[in-house]
């Protein structure tokens, strides 16, 4: 008897027998009847005992011919079925930017009298929305917008909102379609406390930034959890454009601490961004020798790094202290010798103001830091200034010419043995 002649239920009885999709597959590409037949079969099955992973998968890598078979042919809730990771069809094709997928998901689920579940979360609390917010899929938020069910502002177990992916990635196109549906609150905090507007000002979006300080409504001095304000971490990273947007702005604090006690100005000048430095002092209106929580000023930040051109700037500033003490009693030069900032010790040498021979709570002097590392271009510098006691002697008893024997600083030994 041909298998062509076999009753449709001795057919199914036949792929049921069989363990592997890709035999019941084998039999599907006999001829065109049974091909018709048993893909059938095949997707159902798939529902069945697959979990609807071809709908998936086809969601996924955006093959709305397989997906629809999925729905069409095997019957897959589309609303309710997902992976290990807790992530459905439609949050996979707005995750990957797949219009057609999204349109045909929406339409399918449109067509059986049922709601469209838009604001479904996956695993990590994240929406369709929120992973096409993310990835700067403009044409798939604006599809799943038009539903009109979108919840714009849920939030995720980060505690981050859609607008709020959107601005830290900079998509300002889909950070546009948000606020034009009407997002109500652009202050929601994520999990450090960071709004939409300090993520753009840290990433240095600047089009974006713009774009949420027209409307009026997002808070130009919110602190995260650390009390980093916007024009904090803009100052932090060198956002020069953000930066300037925020010092025109007669509702910014350019002063205000954080946690820690740091200003804009005390994370510009340990990061080396010269020309932030500059702007914030231009008008006088911040403490340009605050300190923060350890102590340290601004020019001991820029000496500790070696940030010379910062350096250089602040050491103009008579109300600057060019010898404060941290809460180790460490000065700006113990900090720069240390690090072995050759170029930084040599500016603070050449200025008169600035004790070269000072100890630390530990006794240490520069002279002893440098020496203690190796740092023999600094160690040269300090002895050339002749103001240093080469046999100076820490807490311990310790000496420069000590501390380079025990770490084995030839070059140093040179110097400090030639000095005597």
């Amino acid at each position: 008897m041909s298998l062509l002649s076999l009753p449709p239920e001795l057919l199914a009885l036949i792929a049921d027998f069989l363990e592997k999709d890709s035999d019941i597959n084998g039999l599907a590409q006999v001829n065109r009847s049974l091909h018709s037949f048993y893909t059938h079969l095949l997707y159902q099955r798939n529902t069945r005992n697959g979990n609807g992973s071809a709908l998936l998968w086809a969601a996924k890598h955006g093959l709305k011919s397989t997906a629809e078979k999925s729905i069409r042919l095997g019957k897959c809730d589309v609303n309710n079925t997902i992976d290990e990771a807790g992530l459905n069809a439609l949050i996979w094709a707005a995750r990957e930017g797949h219009g057609d997928v999204i349109r045909l998901l929406l339409a399918r689920i449109e067509e059986t009298g049922r709601e469209v579940d838009v604001n479904f979360k996956d695993s990590n609390g994240r929406t369709a929305v929120s992973w096409a917010a993310e990835n700067g899929h403009e044409s798939v938020v604006k599809l799943l917008l038009e539903t009109g069910l979108v919840d714009l502002e849920s939030r995720d177990d980060l505690r981050m909102s859609p607008l709020s992916y959107a601005a830290e990635n900079g998509h300002g196109a889909v950070v546009k379609l948000f606020l034009a549906a009407g997002v109500n609150d652009l202050d929601l905090r994520d999990f450090t406390g960071s709004t939409p507007l300090s993520r753009a000002a840290e990433n240095g979006h600047g089009a974006v930034f713009r774009m949420l300080i027209k409307t009026g409504r997002a808070d130009v001095n919110s602190e995260d959890s650390e009390g980093r304000t916007p024009l904090s971490l803009a100052a932090e990273n060198g956002h020069d454009a953000i930066f300037r947007v925020l010092l025109k702005d007669e509702r910014v604090d350019t002063d205000l601490g954080d946690s820690e006690g740091r200003t804009p100005l005390s994370w510009a000048a340990g990061n080396g961004h010269a020309a932030v430095v500059r702007a914030l002092l231009k008008d006088g209106l911040v403490n340009a020798d605050s300190r923060d929580s350890h102590g340290h000023t601004p020019l001991a930040h820029a000496c500790a790094n070696g940030h010379g051109n910062t350096v250089r700037i602040l050491l103009k500033l008579e109300q600057v202290n060019v010898n404060s003490e941290d809460e180790d009693g460490r000065t700006p030069l113990s900090l720069a010798a240390e690090n072995g900032h050759e170029a930084v010790v040599k500016l603070l040498t050449k200025d008169r103001r600035v004790a070269v021979d000072t100890k630390d709570s530990n006794g240490s002097t520069p002279l002893a830091r440098a020496a203690r590392k190796g740092n023999a271009a600094v160690v040269k510098l300090l002895l050339e200034t002749k103001r240093v006691d080469i046999d100076s002697e820490d807490s311990h008893g310790l000496t420069p010419l000590y501390l380079a024997v025990v770490g084995n600083h030839e070059e140093v030994m040179n110097l400090l043995l030639a000095s005597r």
